[in-house]
């Protein structure tokens, strides 16, 4: 691939995510995007990056078992696969609030 042809690849991708993002908080959080996070840790009784990370990997095991079919010439529908991508992305944006939140991480400084 094109350095091009990944440059759009990734401003397309940050655009996907980011638009699923907002979908979703509207969906499942209240004032606080991270809030169900929070509240899967107080019921499991972990810490809000493992509950996170719990969630993650559900859609991690489904891009295991989607290249796990490539082998075998299985089709996986485009849709699935850049469903399952941007979940990805979207959990690692995700964790990292998780850890400014909690001031493992700084946040970035503005541009």
């Amino acid at each position: 691939m094109k350095l091009k042809e990944f440059k759009s690849l990734i401003k397309k991708r940050m655009a996907i995510c980011n638009k699923v993002l907002i979908e979703k908080n509207n969906t499942y959080a209240d004032i606080d995007v991270l809030s169900n996070f929070k509240r899967a840790a107080e019921l499991q009784r972990v810490s809000v990056e493992d509950a996170l990370l719990g969630m993650l990997t559900k859609h991690t095991v489904a891009i295991y078992d989607f290249v796990y079919r490539l082998r075998f010439d299985e089709h996986v529908p485009a849709e699935e696969w850049e469903d399952k991508l941007t979940d990805i992305h979207n959990y690692f944006y995700l964790l990292e609030a998780v850890l400014q939140e909690h001031c493992i991480i700084q946040p970035w400084a503005p541009e």
